[in-house]
């Protein structure tokens, strides 16, 4: 359980400093998929393919398709974390902060 609990903790840390980096891209039109009415942009879609084939994926339709179930799964979570209030939790946001986060 606490394994989860970290999992969903840096996630959430992570959204909260993505959010300005996508919050330009943020209409339904260029979205990739929506989740409970929060949608993935095609920024956030595209820079996640673009990581991929950095580190040697090829690009096909299955490396697109995993991108997009990875996201929607990152998604999920990501809410229901701010669901429970992880995102409010000070050591939470302490840790998002401190310099031997793990990336």
């Amino acid at each position: 359980m606490i394994k989860l609990s970290r999992l969903a903790a840096l996630l959430v840390a992570g959204t909260i400093a993505s959010a300005p980096t996508f919050a330009a891209d943020k209409g339904t039109a260029g979205a990739v998929a929506t989740v409970n009415g929060q949608p993935i942009s095609q920024t956030t879609y595209n820079a996640f393919v673009a990581e991929q084939k950095a580190q040697g994926a090829p690009d096909s339709p299955e490396l697109q398709n995993a991108v997009k179930e990875e996201l929607i799964r990152r998604e999920l979570l990501t809410q229901e974390a701010k669901k429970k209030g992880l995102d409010k939790k000070p050591e939470i946001r302490a840790r998002w902060n401190s310099p031997s986060r793990p990336c």
